[in-house]
């Protein structure tokens, strides 16, 4: 349609034509994409299931982190991944987030869930989700869930305060971590009722 439109326009108007023609692109849900922080045996695996993506200026949606890869380079990739509109959904390896562990924390006290930011395993590290921060908040809400598989909560050095606020007339009791949730959760919700 467009070419034939064209050819019945005289020469000079057939270029506006076409450029009045053209759709601007817009994101939508099917076009966005998962980041990917990881070491390399991760990636190429994330890879090879189709998660990767370089747009037409060589902008890349995943790192190989390796011995050759300095933290701030790490950082500055997280940072580009979440402040992308096109991601929707970062994973990162638990050893890279531990790398960056300080940028991976203020990125979820931020409230902001899209992209949301999932620790995954690597093949060299186990998975502790002790570190994981969708596992803490799983601890905080549901203090009995972390025993029930088998995994203590000692060790963690999470300070609690408890946090008065008026909210609608009324007083209500809230629960503030620094860093990881208190070694005692039971005590802690008890506390909120």
């Amino acid at each position: 349609l467009k070419q034939g439109l064209a050819s019945h326009v005289p020469k000079a108007r057939a270029s506006e034509v076409n450029s009045k023609m053209v759709k601007s692109k817009f994101v939508t849900q099917s076009d966005l994409k998962i980041g990917l922080i990881g070491d390399e045996d991760t990636v190429t695996g994330m890879l090879l299931a189709g998660v990767g993506h370089v747009d037409g200026q060589g902008k890349k949606n995943f790192l190989v982190v390796d011995s050759k890869v300095h933290v701030k380079d790490i950082q500055e990739k997280f940072e580009e991944l979440t402040t992308r509109k096109d991601i929707s959904m970062i994973f990162i390896t638990q050893d890279s987030a531990e790398l960056i562990r300080k940028s991976v924390d203020e990125y979820f006290t931020s409230g902001q869930v899209v992209p949301s930011v999932l620790e995954i395993p690597s093949k060299d590290t186990p998975y502790d989700p002790r570190k994981d921060s969708v596992m803490q908040r799983v601890a905080f809400f549901m203090p009995g869930a972390m025993a029930q598989m088998g995994i203590e909560a000692e060790g963690s050095s999470f300070k609690e305060t408890i946090v008065q606020e008026k909210g609608g007339g009324k007083l209500f009791k809230s629960v503030a971590f620094s860093k990881r949730p208190p070694k005692d959760l039971q005590a802690c919700s008890s506390r909120l009722r």
